[in-house]
């Protein structure tokens, strides 16, 4: 009936490895039952931004980068909070970047550059002022954890459908300016939320879960000697992890997908079987 999915903005494999220390050697969503890898290239199979791939995410269709919730001929695409919206759902969409942030962006609004930033937010206060989003909050800070906790109860109290979509954004950041330190504080507070998550998700038995990200920030690389390096300050086409939770998510246990069958996944959840490309 229902779907979440959590994006760990810039989270790679080795971002998640290089916190364990941190975070009592165990990152929660690796304890999912469906564990896959998904490839991020956008349209032209080139290294993505957060506009593409959080697109791909929200859509199921490649795009071009920069592009926000659009396709590469400019094209409005049907986003995950959309459809499920349209079948009478309730929808949050929580960032602790900027709620007109790309990756947020691509489950609210429509635009042909990330850098309308006036305009998307523009967009996404009329969203929330006609009631076609229930929750759309940005900025949150170190309190991911807690509001997305709350926005869980009120989006599915009175056993109401729903759709939420959740970004820890600060991994990316800290990885662009290869902060090894904080990129580990950042994995923290994102595992915190996924726990608080996966909970929820247990005690209900009627909504699928899945934790991804957009993209590799940095090719952060483990060095023999097992400390962790970054090679880059931009992003990276590594592939990035999926973990999941839920009827049907077996189809990404030990698999390969382009990041686009993670939103064609989660629209069947709202009865669309022919979501994005």
């Amino acid at each position: 009936k229902n779907a979440i999915i959590m994006i760990g903005d810039g989270m790679g494999f080795n971002q998640i490895e290089m916190s364990l220390p941190i975070i009592d050697n165990k990152f929660i969503a690796a304890d999912l039952p469906a564990k896959g890898e998904s490839k991020t290239d956008n349209v032209y199979g080139t290294t993505t931004d957060s506009a593409a791939g959080g697109t791909a995410l929200s859509t199921g269709y490649k795009t071009s980068n920069g592009t926000i919730g659009r396709d590469k001929t400019g094209k409005d695409l049907l986003n995950l909070r959309e459809l499920a919206h349209s079948i009478g759902a309730k929808t949050a969409v929580i960032t602790n970047d900027g709620i007109n942030g790309a990756t947020p962006s691509a489950f609210l609004a429509h635009n042909e550059s990330r850098a309308n930033t006036d305009k998307l937010i523009e967009d996404i206060n009329k969203l929330i002022d006609e009631g076609k989003v229930d929750i759309a909050k940005g900025d949150v800070g170190d309190e991911l954890n807690s509001v997305v906790s709350n926005a869980l109860k009120t989006i599915s109290a009175d056993n109401s459908r729903f759709f939420m979509a959740v970004e820890e954004a600060r991994i990316d950041k800290e990885s662009h300016s290869n902060k090894n330190e904080e990129c580990k504080l950042r994995v923290k507070t994102f595992n915190e939320t996924i726990a608080t998550v996966i909970q929820f998700v247990l005690m209900r038995g009627d909504t699928v879960m899945v934790v991804t990200a957009d993209h590799e920030t940095g090719g952060l690389t483990k060095m023999p000697n097992d400390t962790f390096v970054y090679t880059s300050t931009g992003h990276t086409s590594a592939n990035v992890p999926i973990y999941a939770i839920g009827a049907g998510t077996e189809i990404f246990n030990g698999q390969q997908v382009e990041n686009v069958e993670i939103a064609k996944f989660l629209a069947k959840a709202y009865g669309e079987n022919n979501f994005g490309q």
